[in-house]
């Protein structure tokens, strides 16, 4: 049995079980030194690297938003966990740092995709007097409609 069996055992089980919860279908592969998986949320790829070297396990985050743009963006997060001689205990430690990073990132993708579903609204959401702005930018954005408007004639 090589190193640290148990604990990858535990990791692959957790990240299987953790997203089922969440209606996303995992199954991670286990490697000698990482387990890895890529799911996908609200549109956004999420590579999940979890390393074990040999002082500390280094849990890596990637985010790629799916937008129709030319630019690549994505959101990074990581992670040390010091690695203790008891792999249950290295374990827990693992999997409590793991969902604290992971809803973090949940958290700013759904704060991403209400910004750009805000942002690409039709015009006349904007213009609708239960929507709550400053008179001069409902001004201005009733003159960038009269001009659109005009275009399309």
């Amino acid at each position: 049995m090589s190193k640290y069996e148990k604990l990858k055992h535990n990791l692959k089980t957790f990240i299987v079980e953790y997203f089922s919860t969440k209606g996303i279908e995992a199954d991670p592969q286990v490697y000698e030194d990482k387990i890895s998986e890529d799911i996908y949320y609200k549109q956004t790829l999420i590579e999940i690297d979890i390393y074990i070297g040999e002082d500390y396990i280094e849990i890596c985050l990637n985010a790629y938003p799916d937008d129709e743009k030319d630019i690549s963006e994505h959101i990074d997060m990581g992670a040390s966990i010091p690695i203790v001689e008891d792999e249950n205990i290295l374990s827990v430690n693992v999997i409590s740092v793991f969902t604290k990073m992971y809803s973090r990132l949940e958290k700013i993708i759904n704060f991403i995709v209400e910004r750009v579903e805000f942002l690409s609204a039709p015009l006349d959401y904007f213009l609708d007097d239960n929507v709550y702005l400053p008179e001069n930018i409902k001004e201005a954005l009733m003159e960038i409609k009269k001009y659109i408007e005009g275009e399309q004639k």
